[in-house]
């Protein structure tokens, strides 16, 4: 069986929100570490401010569940399978009309 949309991204999906927390936990911890370190040890201070920094900026790029099925919704409606389900739509009411005059 052929699938449209592949199951494994629903999964994937799922754990876009739990990443965007994660990662904010962790920005925030090493931009506390980094400024309760600061005095005893400059440059792993800075190390871990600019991990801090690095993961606010990933954070801020990665997507909400919300947004990733939009995403995912969007790449499926092209023209061609527009196209395909008005076809299809046609065929069912045309069928319908046909079982109808029939039962008359």
């Amino acid at each position: 069986m052929t699938y449209i949309i592949n199951p494994w991204m629903f999964y994937l999906i799922s754990f876009s929100d739990t990443l965007k927390w994660a990662l904010c936990i962790f920005a925030i911890i090493a931009i506390i570490a980094s400024l309760l370190m600061y005095e005893e040890d400059v440059e792993l201070a800075k190390r871990a401010f600019i991990v801090g920094c690095v993961s606010i900026i990933i954070w801020l790029f990665i997507p909400s569940k919300d947004t990733c099925y939009k995403m995912l919704v969007a790449s499926q409606v092209t023209t061609e399978n527009i196209e395909n389900a008005k076809e299809t739509v046609k065929d069912v009411v045309d069928y319908i009309i046909e079982a109808t005059k029939n039962i008359d």
